[in-house]
């Protein structure tokens, strides 16, 4: 929540939206399916992935 705050994205929701935001506003690919587990059968719980988070990683670095 911090990130999106200093980011100026809407820090509402869950972990995985939270990521796709930032993600997504560095202009970087969002794959749920690979980035956090809403796709999965159970739906996940909020989860986001070691992939996913590497990926809002990269995202961090390009927008700061």
């Amino acid at each position: 929540m911090d990130v999106s705050k200093r980011l100026g994205i809407d820090h509402i929701g869950s972990m995985p939206e939270l990521a796709q935001r930032i993600v997504t506003k560095a202009n970087l690919p969002y794959r749920a399916d690979l980035f956090d587990s809403r796709l999965t059968p159970s739906g996940g719980g909020g989860t986001v992935t070691l992939d996913g988070l590497k990926q809002i990683l990269t995202a961090i670095k390009k927008l700061l």
